[in-house]
């Protein structure tokens, strides 16, 4: 005979053919609809990221209601093994499958410069740390200006897999606590301590998101609550779903509520979301709603829907549509490109691999796995379903170590072609145009894979002199000259003010010259309210306005400043986000602070912001298979013309020099170059890659001196 209590805890009812809760599959069909649509058409979906919170309550629900339901039988650690070896079984084969075909096709398909950067995020992925390592490298996955990789949406898988463990771990915890105090006691015991790590972990997640931290999205302890509402909702499903209370009328509302207000979350959520804050309560609940509803018999009921055929096959698939859509995304429209250039068309065949992709998957790796033989001895199941994992992570990091070796050799051949005397290297074959036959040609020196990690300092993600987006403290660096009565230059601004400083430091170092750093992340550093990329969120622009306004204060508090040069990314700051408070930047922002130096006898200038492409130039550059002069670009396609340059006007307005580098970058066909005496200039679409910056050093520095009247000094 069984309890009262037990009978409580019970699975319910299901699809008695599927053996699958219908109102849970069809949550996961409106999960990953919405996370395919966010990926593959975002401005359709904005807010479509949510159906990954859908599916973190989900599996809250699924995984505690199992766990509580076992442990009302058996608490040892045997239960924990069968229940591991399942999630192992169920998880990772169709995991390591795609990751590893996905790779094999990536390599035939798409560029070497773009795979190689993935290496990192690939092994990551197999070994589960996926989210830890898009933490730690502070990526935003709603912001981030970087390309993604084909293996970034693996972090919520990552997530889940982690709390696969933390949280029957904590129960086992709570069953410890409860020892001795019947049924009752233990599920109480069990209740209460999912309860604290629910409210703890939310609480956690909104001081993170309060301040700005990106890793906030990744972090599993700040994602644990939403993993645990689902499991709160197994004791509310139990109590209630019989109960008068909630009669099949009220569930029906509950249920419709509950699908509007996930569909309204992907409507109103955006990449200026912060996420996952108070809103992410908004899908969270929402599906918590419809689970506790369940399958309702009123005419108005959304049943129906939720059982329709279709529906139900997705939610079947749903994990293995997850886990292909971003791949086939990435690499099928490069592979088909020579072909098929038709939008239309090569959607449709996106769609078309991804769906048939997905039903292989599901139907020979998934569900063959899941009826392998639960050895007794699980210690098996881990050698043959974890060893691949282990084994395809080593052989990712294996090619990426090579790569690496093959990288340091690169990088010694072209930093000794840059320190030579060579004339035709870099930016020197435009200051030397006469003596050098071919200066756009690609050399010896032209190394794609070299070029997207050839970042400067200043520029790098993490690099102690520039603050980041969600700070407003001023940081600054001094370079150059040590010497007392060295002339001393301030250079203000963004990462496209950094990108200038390669190159100046080995000039400032030989002609006994200061330059002083200020740089902020997505930040031009006039101090003015509203200027911002339009990606970035109103913290951020305030935490802007409040660094230029701070860098102006510092500036002003120092008369002996030989100069003062601001640069910035100046066609980023040209749109608007009124939700955000985000304006375009205009003259008068930049004459403003002009103006104010410039009264306090300081002198100005402004340096022109460089010509910027559209696409990633290393990958443009290996695609051209050595072209001469390859993925060059129109230089009014590039560069701002002077009366919509706010910076170039503000500079005339206040009669503050400008300093124009364009001559060494475009030429006067009006071709702005790529590849220049051998070098690839930017390491993506916008910034110089390091060893170019080191050959503008020369010619920058000398204009810089002769703007301010700073005579010779040094070597």
């Amino acid at each position: 005979m069984t309890t009262t209590s037990e009978n409580r805890l019970r699975a319910p009812a299901a699809d008695a053919k599927r053996g699958t809760l219908l109102e849970v599959q069809a949550l996961r069909t409106l999960a990953v609809l919405s996370v395919i649509v966010y990926h593959f058409w975002p401005a359709a979906l904005p807010g479509g990221f949510v159906g990954v919170d859908v599916f973190f309550v989900i599996s809250g629900y699924l995984i505690i209601g199992h766990l509580v339901r076992e442990m009302r039988h058996d608490a040892s650690p045997r239960m924990l093994l069968r229940f591991w070896a399942r999630r192992i079984r169920r998880l990772l084969p169709a995991s390591i499958f795609v990751l590893l075909t996905s790779l094999a096709a990536a390599l035939i398909w798409l560029p070497r410069t773009v795979v190689t950067t993935w290496y990192e995020q690939i092994a990551a992925s197999m070994l589960h740390v996926q989210n830890w390592l898009l933490a730690a490298n502070q990526v935003d996955y709603l912001k981030s200006q970087a390309e993604a990789s084909m293996v970034q949406h693996y972090w919520s898988l990552s997530v889940e897999e982690q709390l696969y463990v933390v949280f029957p771990l904590i129960m086992v915890l709570a069953l410890v606590f409860a020892r001795g105090r019947g049924v009752a006691g233990r599920d109480a015991a069990l209740l209460t301590l999912v309860a604290l790590v629910t409210v703890t972990s939310f609480i956690y997640s909104q001081m993170l998101v309060s301040q700005g931290i990106a890793r906030a999205y990744f972090d599993t302890f700040a994602r644990a609550w939403e993993f645990g509402v689902g499991g709160l909702v197994v004791w509310g499903v139990e109590r209630t779903r019989n109960s008068p209370r909630l009669n099949d009328t009220s569930r029906t509302l509950l249920s419709w509520l509950g699908l509007a207000a996930i569909v309204t979350a992907c409507v109103l959520c955006s990449k200026a979301t912060p996420f996952p804050g108070v809103m992410a309560l908004v899908p969270v609940l929402g599906t918590a709603s419809v689970i506790w509803a369940g399958m309702t018999v009123a005419r108005w009921s959304a049943a129906p829907l939720l059982r329709a055929r279709p529906v139900q096959w997705v939610g079947d698939h749903s994990y293995a549509l997850y886990l292909w859509h971003v791949p086939v995304h990435m690499i099928l429209p490069a592979a088909i490109a020579p072909h098929v250039t038709n939008p239309v068309l090569v959607s449709l065949a996106v769609i078309a691999l991804t769906v048939g992709l997905s039903a292989f998957s599901r139907r020979c790796i998934e569900t063959t796995t899941l009826k392998l033989p639960t050895f007794e001895r699980m210690r098996m199941v881990y050698a043959l379903l974890l060893l691949p994992s282990l084994l395809a992570a080593c052989g990712v990091m294996s090619l990426e170590k090579n790569d690496t070796a093959r990288l340091e050799t690169a990088v010694t051949q072209v930093t000794e072609a840059v320190k030579s005397a060579d004339p035709c290297i870099g930016a020197r074959a435009m200051a030397n145009a006469s003596e050098c036959a071919e200066p756009f040609a690609t050399t010896d020196q032209t190394d794609p894979q070299l070029a997207i990690h050839d970042i400067g300092t200043g520029v790098k993600e993490d690099d102690r002199c520039k603050q980041i987006s969600s700070k407003s403290e001023v940081v600054t660096c001094d370079f150059g000259s040590t010497a007392a009565d060295a002339p001393t230059i301030a250079l203000v601004g963004d990462s496209h003010a950094a990108m200038w400083l390669e190159g100046l430091i080995p000039y400032a170092e030989k002609h006994d010259l200061r330059i002083r750093t200020y740089f902020k992340a997505f930040c031009p550093g006039l101090g003015a309210d509203g200027l911002a990329p339009t990606f970035m969120s109103r913290a951020e622009a305030e935490t802007c306005a409040a660094w230029g306004k701070a860098v102006t204060k510092d500036l002003l508090a120092q008369p002996s400043l030989a100069g003062v040069v601001y640069s910035n990314f100046t066609i980023a700051y040209g749109g608007t986000n009124a939700e955000q408070g985000i304006k375009p930047m205009t003259t008068p922002e930049a004459s403003g602070v002009l103006t104010e130096l410039k009264a306090a006898g300081l002198a100005v200038a402004v340096l022109r912001d460089a010509p910027n492409f559209t696409d990633s130039l290393p990958e443009c550059v290996e695609k051209s298979g050595g072209a001469y002069d390859p993925c060059w670009a129109p230089r009014d396609k590039t560069l701002l013309v002077d009366y919509f340059d706010p910076m170039v006007l503000a500079a005339r307005e206040t009669g503050a020099p400008v300093i124009d580098m364009t001559d060494m970058l475009c030429t006067d066909d009006g071709r702005c170059h790529a590849v220049i005496g051998g070098l690839i200039t930017r390491f993506d679409s916008h910034h110089f890659t390091s060893a170019f910056s080191l050959t503008l050093g020369e010619s920058l520095g000398d204009r810089i001196r002769e703007t301010f009247g700073i005579a010779a000094r040094g070597n």
